[in-house]
């Protein structure tokens, strides 16, 4: 089960006409993957994610796990995949198309590409929408803390205000900006308590977050990071609410996970894919793992999924969602990896391919959010949803604080 649900900001909503919903019909969803690391955990030696081992790649190595693609209502599009792939003008003897053949490198520089543009120009105008599954690897496997510790103090009465319903986002953002301010540091703290395998230890583990967050503001090193976007007042209420919880004797939400072992299998995000859309047609390009999962759980609940895997040389339309989950993914990591003031300035370096080329990306955003808020579903700090809003509509941001 997922922890939260989160859909795009309605920020653009009002300047667009709602495109009003057909009734209920079948639809089909095409899926390929991005960032499918498999398992997630703290390198014991390297005080890192297992993913982080290569230190030289040009490239980031993505946190966001992106699932998604194009999809249309009813069995049948009219979208003439034969002739995108000929305005791509590609190698004739190319037996795979993948997203390495239009685009390479970051975000800023795939929009650089004429081929990327060609893509998204041509989902614009077809009857295809985009759709996606994202979570923030990182922000998932330690937000369950501020659930339990809000858990704790609501159900002891413990001596801590909770002000408003919207505080369990801002703390978790807080956390989550706190873990990135020293990403070594704190894994050295959560592994030296064998998180997330606390039993016995959620005490000494709480007390020992609190006393990093403290550190994270005494550190003379991190006051410009912590001026950004309002983010000292947060944290410091995250060290109240982490003092208040200092008894803490249990920690229910918390999966209690091998030590060190965040993410044990990522099965559980298509699961949520599956379930959340029961009635429709999924086509996923082959993973043999997920393949096997589908199965065994097919038998085991002695019910059939709506789900097919096929081989993504096989169907066109599993091809091109190869192409658009991988845009995705790196504008989400593109995001991810800079601030609000780097994010900000960004924008105004574009050259002229790259600016179109990103109003072509909204434009297909603003598309498919129309249609269908749930097309495009996202588990993030509340932080990366301000950052991406930033990407795509600066308009919206007068002034940087």
């Amino acid at each position: 089960m997922l922890k939260e649900e989160s859909v795009l900001p309605r920020r653009r909503r009002a300047i667009f006409s709602k495109v009003l919903m057909q009734e209920a019909s079948v639809a089909t969803f095409y899926y390929d993957e991005s960032n499918n690391h498999r398992k997630l955990w703290i390198d014991p030696e390297r005080r890192a994610y297992n993913i982080d081992r290569d230190t030289q790649r040009k490239v980031p190595v993505g946190r966001n796990f992106v699932l998604g693609g194009v999809m249309h209502y009813g069995a049948n599009c009219s979208a003439d995949v034969p002739a995108l792939i000929a305005s791509l003008n590609l190698d004739k003897s190319l037996k795979e198309l993948k997203f390495k053949h239009i685009a390479a490198g970051d975000f800023d520089y795939c929009l650089k590409s004429q081929r990327v543009g060609s893509l998204l120009k041509w989902v614009i105008e077809s009857d295809l929408y985009l759709h996606f599954f994202n979570i923030n690897l990182e922000y998932w496997a330690f937000i369950d803390i501020i659930d339990d510790c809000l858990l704790w103090c609501h159900e002891t009465s413990a001596n801590f205000e909770l002000r408003s319903l919207g505080e369990p986002d801002e703390f978790k953002d807080a956390l989550y900006r706190v873990i990135r301010m020293d990403r070594a540091s704190f894994l050295d703290m959560a592994w030296s308590f064998g998180y997330p395998n606390l039993e016995g230890k959620t005490e000494a583990f709480i007390a020992g977050l609190a006393g990093h967050v403290r550190s994270m503001l005494d550190s003379p090193g991190h006051q410009d990071e912590l001026d950004e976007v309002g983010l000292r007042e947060v944290v410091v209420r995250l060290s109240e609410l982490l003092d208040a919880s200092k008894g803490i004797d249990d920690m229910t939400l918390v999966q209690m996970e091998g030590e060190g072992v965040l993410v044990d299998a990522f099965t559980r995000f298509y699961d949520f894919t599956a379930e959340t859309r029961p009635k429709d047609s999924l086509i996923m390009d082959m993973e043999a793992n997920v393949k096997e999962h589908f199965d065994r759980r097919s038998t085991r609940l002695n019910t059939a999924v709506n789900l097919r895997f096929v081989d993504s040389k096989e169907d066109p339309l599993v091809r091109i969602s190869d192409l658009v989950t991988g845009l995705v993914a790196r504008c989400l990591q593109f995001v991810d990896d800079h601030s609000h003031e780097y994010l900000g300035e960004w924008s105004g370096r574009l050259n002229p391919r790259q600016t179109d080329n990103l109003a072509l990306l909204k434009m297909l955003v603003d598309k498919s959010d129309n249609r269908d808020p749930m097309l495009l579903h996202r588990v993030v700090a509340n932080s990366e949803k301000s950052k991406f809003e930033l990407v795509l509509y600066p308009e919206h941001f007068h002034t940087l604080t």
